[in-house]
């Protein structure tokens, strides 16, 4: 596969002429007042005049062209009439404070204000020059190179807030392609974009304390992309992560993400970045084109202590391009973590860790857990490359993948990985994730939405179309979103997502319940109960938890019409309360436990069991299921050990040597009435495998060991 993003793009003398030049040539300086609100509206009718102060509504300025010749300050307003419209550029010079924001907002009633540009590359909607202290809200942005281009040339700003912005189709250049692209450090056209160009250290940061919050993103090539015309390194030779720092991505919906003909790479570049949280956001059909150079729906590059949690990552659609993965850990990656998080539908992997960058790259401490896999093309998690040996956690993980929770290419393997508890699920359709089923019907999905005002008796809430949102019809609280909860004020008061078991059999569950609004309050209390019976928890989520608390159980009987429910209350004042809980459940089929191929590449050693196994090992596939009792027609087998080499045995002693567990049962002869898959004792070498080829793969065969199921029941 091609290396196809991070690197270092030289700046020539010439290019950084021009950079100095566009950023100080024509700006006026004008003298303001302080904290100054000004208004732009060139709706007819509004006695719009440029020449005038602005400062009112009855008399607003007409365009950007005042804005653009300013340095504005502490607590000033910029505010766009709802439902005007604008084919120019804002340019925005000055900063706030960190107690008073400057801010570029809407007034006034109807659609938000638009700046709509002509589609041409080298356009922009809005340019911010080195700002600190901004928030920016309630706009629709389009048809252009850039959105938002936010530049810096200096280091060590701060405060940075963007909400309830919608950016569509930006375009039109690719990995630095184009002169203005080059001019302005965009390696590729994005919604909203976080570049520049600077000097730092490793103890040097360009940005801190920055808030993305309700973006939508659609139709471009990027929606968001923190650039750095692909990726920087730092003056005394780090990584260069510490470069933005301290970022919280919540809500977004990001989607269809198209861009041109072709060079989509992704939907949302994180570079350079470290102490990241991404929660409660969706992306669907991302890298929605042809990019010869590969496609993902995100790629992390030069990151450190980064979190993706509760929420959606599906469908990366076939463009016949490398990768076509959800997530690619492309370079340079310290503490990037996928938790608790639906990734499903993608053509590729759903996630993939490379290894293709030379010996000084670095992807260490990764951690995928409790995500529910299903149906990605390449499998749940997938390794590629061979010149380092990346290493991580993989844990706790629901799937069904017809190509194995992971798989290896390029010469990889996942020896640097610790594999446990990942369990499959006993078919695609018996996976439920709270978020991905969410709907504005009660029971659809088999999921409800409920409150109770006493903590036993329970009631469907009705649903708010206009906001998503189940809660009752005269006040906001107790609400349930896609996403997240909120209780109401009083001290028995709950408010549940509730599962209602369509069929008996065994689930796992798996979650993370943390703190969304992390301001004030103190806290939440969260529980799981089962027809009315506390199954996990009592457990008090802190009011600035974010990293917050796993709600994972297994083996748990259930009979059809049970009913799980995923409960939270205040904790004495239902303040700043909003918590994300977006709980995934499997039916699991322990019953009949999938039998496993696992391998060790680095000791050469087949590991075939039904339960865990050790650190270095990595799934090759699923072989079929067992009984987890003696049935009629079935013998045991049993997991044995001599020094590295694990083995299977349908002699209970293990033919001299250690026994480890037993696997489970399997038909001796092949029975009628059920499908059944015939498996084989092999050895290469001192190698011991089980295969379902009678020519052993080549190798030495032992002995034929009876049939598995074709499939679990």
């Amino acid at each position: 596969m091609p290396i196809r993003k991070l690197g270092y793009w030289p700046i020539s003398g010439f290019v950084v002429a021009l950079l100095v030049a566009a950023l100080t040539l024509n700006f006026v300086q004008v003298a303001r007042a302080a904290s100054t609100t000004y208004y732009i509206n060139n709706q007819s009718g509004t006695n719009c005049n440029n020449a005038g102060s602005g400062t009112t509504q009855s008399a607003p300025w007409c365009d950007f062209t005042p804005v653009n010749s300013r340095t504005f300050g502490a607590g000033d307003q910029i505010l766009l009439a709802r439902g005007a419209s604008w084919n120019q550029q804002m340019t925005i010079n000055g900063s706030g404070s960190a107690t008073s924001y400057a801010r570029i907002d809407a007034y006034g009633t109807g659609a938000r204000p638009k700046i709509i540009r002509n589609g041409n590359e080298a356009e922009r909607a809005i340019r911010m020059n080195d700002p600190s202290y901004w928030s920016v809200n309630n706009l629709e942005l389009g048809s252009a190179g850039t959105g938002i281009l936010v530049y810096y040339s200096t280091l060590s700003h701060q405060g940075l807030r963007f909400s309830n912005i919608y950016v569509h189709d930006i375009r039109g250049i690719h990995q630095g392609n184009t002169t203005s692209g080059q001019n302005d450090r965009i390696w590729n056209s994005a919604g909203i974009e976080i570049t520049g160009s600077v000097t730092f250290t490793s103890s040097q940061y360009a940005l801190q304390d920055i808030k993305l919050d309700a973006i939508e993103g659609t139709h471009n090539q990027d929606s968001i992309s923190f650039d750095w015309f692909n990726g920087i390194t730092s003056s005394d030779g780090g990584d260069g992560h510490n470069l933005v720092q301290n970022v919280t991505l919540s809500n977004l919906y990001l989607h269809d993400d198209n861009g041109p003909a072709a060079g989509c790479d992704e939907g949302m570049r994180l570079v350079n970045m470290q102490n990241v949280t991404i929660l409660n956001s969706q992306l669907n059909n991302e890298a929605a084109c042809h990019s010869p150079t590969g496609t993902a729906g995100i790629i992390f590059g030069r990151l450190q202590n980064v979190t993706f949690v509760n929420s959606i990552m599906t469908n990366v659609p076939n463009t016949s391009s490398p990768d076509q993965t959800g997530f690619d850990y492309e370079c340079c990656n310290n503490q990037v973590r996928i938790r608790n998080s639906y990734i499903a539908g993608n053509a590729g992997a759903g996630i993939e860790f490379l290894a293709i960058h030379g010996s000084s790259d670095q992807s260490t401490n990764g951690e995928v857990s409790g995500n529910l896999f299903r149906n990605n093309g390449n499998g749940g998690i997938e390794r590629l490359g061979n010149d380092i040996t990346p290493t991580g956690t993989i844990r706790d993980n629901l799937y069904s993948e017809a190509a194995g929770l992971t798989t290896t290419a390029g010469g990889a393997n996942f020896n640097g990985f610790t594999l446990t508890n990942n369990i499959q699920a006993t078919a695609a359709s018996a996976l439920y994730n709270a978020s991905n089923d969410f709907s504005g019907t009660q029971g659809q999905q088999n999921w409800s939405y409920q409150a109770s005002s006493n903590g036993s008796s329970w009631s469907n809430l009705p649903y708010d179309t206009s906001a998503s949102t189940w809660k009752p019809t005269t006040s906001s609280v107790p609400q349930i979103t896609r996403f997240g909860m909120h209780p109401d004020s009083c001290a028995a008061c709950w408010v549940g997502r509730t599962w209602t078991a369509p069929a008996g059999g065994t689930i796992s569950i798996r979650g993370r319940v943390l703190k969304v609004d992390t301001d004030g309050g103190n806290g939440i209390v969260a529980r799981i109960t089962k027809n009315g019976s506390v199954i996990w928890g009592s457990q008090t989520i802190a009011y600035n938890d974010q990293n917050g608390s796993e709600s994972n159980l297994d083996g748990l009987a259930v009979s059809a019409q049970d009913v799980v429910r995923f409960e939270i209350a205040n904790n004495g004042d239902n303040t700043y309360d909003t918590t994300s809980w977006t709980p995934s459940i499997a039916y699991t089929g322990t019953a009949t436990p999938a039998l496993n191929r696992y391998y060790n590449t680095a000791i050469a050693d087949h590991w075939i069991t039904s339960g865990s196994v050790g650190s270095g090992y990595h799934l090759e596939s699923t072989l079929g299921y067992l009984y987890t009792n003696s049935q009629s027609g079935t013998i045991a087998l049993y997991g044995c050990s001599v020094g590295t080499d694990h083995f299977i045995s349908p002699n209970s002693n293990c033919e001299g040597y250690t026994v480890l567990r037993t696997e489970g049962w399997i038909y001796s002869t092949q029975p009628g009435g059920v499908a059944t898959t015939h498996i084989y004792r092999c050895r290469a070498g001192s190698d011991h495998f089980i295969s379902t080829d009678a020519n052993c793969e080549g190798q030495t065969f032992e002995q034929s060991l009876g049939y598995v199921l074709s499939a679990p029941q």
